[in-house]
């Protein structure tokens, strides 16, 4: 029994290294994070195929772009949350007298489960 434990534990040990997320220093972590990151566009920075110069620097200030936008947007709002902007104030005053609407609800259905007072239940 404790010789299958060790084995799948050996063998899921083996399959993190293989994966690339044992070692984080090797070029090649970079080419498979940026592949597999929902980030969009960081895939086209760090392509997996050779691509053009011009093609990544592109890539890459428009990705610093959308990223410098997204963090002064979020410090706006932050800013502006913590500036307390609203006094939420309640008050409770009693009525005097209360109007209620007329409302009628009328019940459609053909087959009535209570009779109505007055009336035979249709057969």
């Amino acid at each position: 029994m404790m010789e299958l434990k060790d084995s799948c534990a050996s063998e899921g040990s083996h399959e993190t290294e293989s994966a690339g997320t044992g070692n984080l220093s090797g070029p090649l972590s970079w080419h498979v994070f940026a592949q597999r990151s929902t980030l969009h566009g960081l895939r086209y920075v760090f392509p997996h195929r050779r691509s053009s110069a011009l093609r990544r620097v592109l890539w890459s200030a428009a990705l610093l772009a959308c990223l410098g936008l997204l963090a002064l947007e979020g410090a706006e709002r932050v800013a502006h949350f913590l500036s307390y902007p609203h006094v939420a104030s309640v008050g409770a005053v009693p009525a005097t007298s209360l109007v209620f609407p007329a409302v009628t609800v009328c019940n459609l259905n053909a087959y009535r489960f209570t009779p109505t007072p007055g009336r035979a239940p249709r057969a």
